[in-house]
């Protein structure tokens, strides 16, 4: 159902779009849909995926099962790898929990007010930012320690991007001795932490990997590993800070790059569902969001599709048909 909502938004907007597809089932219906696709499945994954479907009888509660949900990011991390190598154009990446609304083209280029520093970012990422004042003051709760998102991505193909997302899939590969998701994983790398930092990883070893990191990074000994997490890019990949611009950071990881250049796409732009379903940022501001990623919905219970349906739903962007509806009225 949310592959199908996502598939209807874009092909109103007309994207050129392909859905990184886990399995034969979910190929099927992107051709029935009339939706590019690649696939995507393969390993761990598709053994997973098979033996959750005989269990339940057919279907697969992926974001109930361990294995199948860490299998399903290492995955996605190496859909967008092979999508950047075949086109060497910037890539956009989207769950499918993602309505979206306008086209983000402007965004990725730089040539919305605000945002001219984002032509030059290596990636964009959104953001679990529930704040609209530290989302503006901060750029994007940059230094806030919550996740940022990896529901919505932007990608540039490049070297940098290259080796980031080499580590990326080397980090989420060995998820299950780690017990690190894709976001998990992406936030942790982000931040220059070794691999498994937050769930295999004793106090020595963290503290071992942060001398190595200042080393790597040229930073002095006595530095705070809060200090160490990137600083304002005043030149983002050579070009100078422009004047008004939302920030860039120039973030160093240890094996990847010592100035990576990233930045947090704004929460009005991309809202999450706290800012759009609960606060309503909108309302408030009268700023249309681009898109919109149905977040914070039931956390990762059963009910999680479901919530995020019926918030769609609320707000006007469900546009499957209900048949089941249709039929009853009728």
């Amino acid at each position: 159902e949310l592959l199908h909502n996502w598939a209807l938004h874009v092909q109103r907007l007309r994207f050129a779009a392909v859905v990184a597809a886990i399995d034969l089932e979910t190929a099927a219906f992107c051709e029935e849909l009339g939706v590019h696709h690649l696939l995507a499945g393969g390993g761990a994954l598709t053994g997973a995926l098979t033996a959750e479907r005989a269990r339940l009888g057919g279907r697969a509660n992926v974001r109930g099962n361990a294995t199948l949900f860490l299998a399903l990011g290492a995955s996605k991390v190496d859909a967008v790898a092979y999508l950047l190598r075949l086109g060497q154009r910037p890539v956009v990446v989207s769950d499918v929990d993602v309505a979206w609304l306008s086209d983000p083209t402007p965004m990725v280029r730089g040539t919305l007010p605000g945002l001219a520093d984002f032509a030059h970012a290596d990636l964009l990422a959104s953001s679990d930012c529930v704040s609209a004042e530290w989302d503006v003051e901060d750029d994007g709760c940059f230094h806030t320690l919550i996740d940022r998102n990896t529901g919505v991505l932007v990608v540039r193909p490049n070297d940098k991007s290259a080796a980031f997302l080499g580590e990326w899939a080397e980090r989420t590969a060995g998820a299950f001795q780690a017990w690190e998701t894709d976001q998990t994983a992406f936030d942790d790398l982000l931040r220059g932490r070794r691999r498994g930092h937050r769930r295999s990883s004793t106090e020595a070893e963290r503290e071992s990997w942060l001398q190595r990191k200042k080393d790597y990074c040229g930073l002095p000994p006595t530095t705070s590993e809060e200090s160490t997490m990137g600083q304002r890019s005043l030149r983002p990949n050579g070009v100078p800070h422009a004047t008004g611009s939302r920030y860039l950071y120039d973030v160093c990881i240890p094996g990847v790059s010592r100035a990576f250049t990233f930045g947090i796409m704004p929460v009005s732009l991309v809202a999450n569902g706290h800012t759009f379903f609960v606060q309503q940022l909108q309302t408030q501001t009268g700023v249309q969001p681009m898109a919109v990623h149905a977040t914070y919905q039931f956390g990762d219970l059963a009910d999680c599709a479901f919530g995020k349906r019926e918030r769609f739903r609320e707000w006007g962007l469900w546009r499957v048909p209900d048949d089941s509806l249709l039929a009853s009225l009728a």
